[in-house]
């Protein structure tokens, strides 16, 4: 069993859409009775639903990606209405989040599936219960990591640092996705597009998994065979 953190360099940076397409396509190659499931341990920006509680938009996309398999709450046990990191509307709703139940629901999914895609917040250190942040919670669940650039002028200075702070911290990165969701500028609008990803390449080592944008049909399964080859790659490869 596996179970990935997806972090990016930043909020907004398309890790909810890449979770749901890759989610899709993991499914198409797992064998069956494998599953992928996700998490969303907590989630700001929520709005009100109509039958009362919040609604968490980005953990319900990637719930209804895997097939609605585990209860919501479990995929996503504490919302909070306004869009700012967990921890500070935490704070302004007077709110403590307890580790034991995301450790336990946590628990849950990860003994459920074969691979277990955990969306963090933000980027890799933004504060997700007091002083706690992605890069804890992948340490403390045990989680390898897949970090979401949007490929677009300026990712290389945040990407590095990402995968410094990784390197730091001794946690495994699986690799580095390149995303260009609708919204950024093309090519031809901003030549750094061409050049970013071989360019973090040399300047970290990182391993460049793949990039989606214009054919994200043939692009999604492409990153999917290339992420279940990394795992399954032997330690140290």
């Amino acid at each position: 069993m596996h179970a990935i953190l997806v972090t990016g360099i930043g909020t907004e940076v398309g890790k909810t859409h890449l979770g749901v397409g890759l989610i899709r396509a993991l499914e198409g190659l797992l064998p069956a009775p494998l599953t992928v499931g996700a998490m969303k341990p907590l989630e700001s920006g929520c709005r009100p639903g109509p039958e009362g509680g919040l609604v968490p938009a980005d953990a319900t996309a990637l719930w209804e990606a895997t097939g609605r398999l585990d209860p919501l709450e479990r995929v996503c046990p504490y919302r909070f209405g306004p869009p700012v990191s967990p921890a500070v509307a935490a704070e302004w709703a007077g709110l403590t989040p307890e580790l034991s139940v995301l450790d336990a629901a946590f628990e849950a999914l990860r003994a459920r599936h074969a691979l277990l895609l955990v969306e963090g917040a933000g980027g890799l250190l933004s504060p997700l219960i007091g002083s706690l942040t992605s890069a804890d919670l992948a340490a403390r669940w045990g989680l390898s990591v897949l970090v979401v650039v949007p490929n677009t002028l300026g990712c290389l200075n945040a990407a590095s640092l990402t995968l410094e702070v990784l390197a730091g911290r001794g946690l495994p990165c699986l690799g580095v996705v390149f995303n260009r969701p609708p919204g950024l500028p093309s090519p031809e609008e901003d030549p750094s597009v061409r050049d970013n990803p071989g360019r973090l390449a040399a300047l970290t080592g990182a391993r460049i998994l793949g990039e989606v944008g214009s054919e994200p049909e043939l692009e999604l399964p492409r990153l999917a065979r290339s992420l279940l080859a990394v795992l399954d790659a032997p330690t140290g490869a």
